[in-house]
């Protein structure tokens, strides 16, 4: 099943024009965000410094296994948000943060349902 069909079955995204656009703008944002942490993680795991011995600055192996892997994740779903992307919206808008957080404060209200409306 198609990602954006389950998010629209639990009521997360309105399957709309507007509605996917929003949703793989933020979904973009969240993962270059997390692909940010992980690249200054593992940088800072594996960086040694005059003052620090390596091996008392280096995090062990499998940690840094488990954090590359966790990278090597996060860069194959950009790829994926990517393609969907250039699908949705042929121009790169999907993939302007700044497009993005301009419309964020009318999409992320804790009172405003952007999905299905609330049942009374």
């Amino acid at each position: 099943m198609p990602e954006e069909i389950d998010r629209w079955m639990r009521g997360e995204l309105v399957l709309t024009d507007e509605g996917l656009l929003n949703y793989w703008q933020q979904e973009w944002v969240v993962c270059m965000n997390r692909i940010q942490l992980l690249e200054g993680t593992l940088k800072n795991m594996t960086a040694s410094s005059a003052d620090d011995t390596e091996k008392a600055r280096r995090a062990a192996p499998a940690t840094i296994a488990a954090y590359t892997q966790r990278l090597d994740t996060a860069k194959a779903r950009e790829r994926v948000i990517r393609d969907r992307g250039v699908q949705i919206d042929p121009t790169p808008r999907v993939f302007n943060a700044a497009d993005y957080l301009d419309r964020f404060e009318d999409t992320h209200r804790p009172s405003k349902t952007t999905a299905r409306k609330a049942r009374s």
